[in-house]
């Protein structure tokens, strides 16, 4: 029997929680979820009246209303609908960088997988793609439960190298993507911001949701060298010798120079923005993201 995906982690799975994601804005789509869609029509929940015209359904008048007002008014619901989500995942060489048990994508596999199960659990339709130097992946969105073996399969299959980035996979969505879907991006973002942007601003006039993931060691976060340590540009062949006293507050400055930037365009195009810390449980992320954001 062939070995399970890494990233096919039930364990992971089971810490989850119940907790789901529910789109902010009306979806288009063609299954039955629980996401609100922009076309009217007879479901759970109540949207509001219309005075009756002809050929209207007559069990859907509203008789309490009809006898306070001598009008016939009807029901109208929204119809709920399933989502179609893609993730697209930064695999440039800057994505192998791990000082602890995850490498970064690796945290964006783990993290990737866990929300396509929930994805998957609600019937709404997962896609995957996955751009570096020498991989260009791209797993078409389904909606089946039985889907999320191929998405892990895929994302193992893959080895982060070279300097083609996340700016890839978002050309690649562009060509996809329709109104009203759902994009998760995944990357540290050690790429062109201004190319990155521009593309996330198409998709967004294009309305679709995006959550923007950015991904970063504890190393990165914290710079916690202490002793003479030589740097190596992993999507370069850059190396540098330095004292990291003589430099840590400098770094960290510009560090946060570089998320306040990150945080104010995405604001200012509403995009979603979760910094993801590889030191954190993928679970904790996936569960403080769902909740801070008012997933149901």
């Amino acid at each position: 029997m062939p070995d399970q995906p890494k990233y096919l982690d039930s364990k992971l799975f089971s810490r989850l929680g119940r907790v789901g994601y529910k789109a902010r804005r009306p979806m288009e789509g063609r299954l039955s979820g629980i996401h609100r869609s922009p076309h009217r029509g007879a479901s759970i929940e109540f949207a509001e009246h219309k005075e009756y015209t002809p050929g209207d359904e007559i069990r859907h008048i509203d008789w309490k209303a009809a006898a306070k007002s001598d009008k016939y008014y009807i029901k109208q619901f929204e119809k709920e609908s399933n989502l179609k989500v893609y993730f697209v995942i930064d695999a440039s060489e800057s994505m192998r960088y791990g000082s602890g048990a995850r490498t970064k994508y690796e945290t964006a596999g783990y993290l990737t997988a866990a929300l396509s199960y929930l994805f998957l659990v609600q019937a709404d339709a997962v896609g995957l793609i996955v751009h570096g130097a020498e991989t260009q992946t791209y797993v078409p969105p389904r909606a089946a439960f039985s889907h999320l073996y191929p998405l892990c399969t895929a994302l193992e299959e893959v080895e982060p190298q070279g300097t083609v980035g996340v700016a890839a996979g978002l050309e690649r969505l562009s060509e996809l993507a329709r109104r009203r879907e759902v994009a998760f991006v995944l990357s540290d973002l050690f790429d062109d911001a201004d190319s990155v942007f521009q593309l996330l601003r198409r998709l967004r006039a294009r309305r679709l949701s995006v959550t923007l993931f950015h991904v970063l060691d504890p190393d990165e976060l914290t710079f916690p060298f202490h002793k003479v340590t030589r740097f190596e540009g992993m999507e370069s062949a850059q190396r540098v010798l330095a004292e990291p006293r003589m430099i840590r507050d400098a770094y960290l400055q510009e560090l946060g120079r570089f998320l306040s930037e990150t945080k104010h365009r995405c604001l200012e195009n509403d995009i979603s923005y979760q910094l993801v810390d590889c030191a954190v449980p993928v679970e904790v992320v996936v569960n403080r993201f769902l909740t801070g954001r008012g997933g149901g």
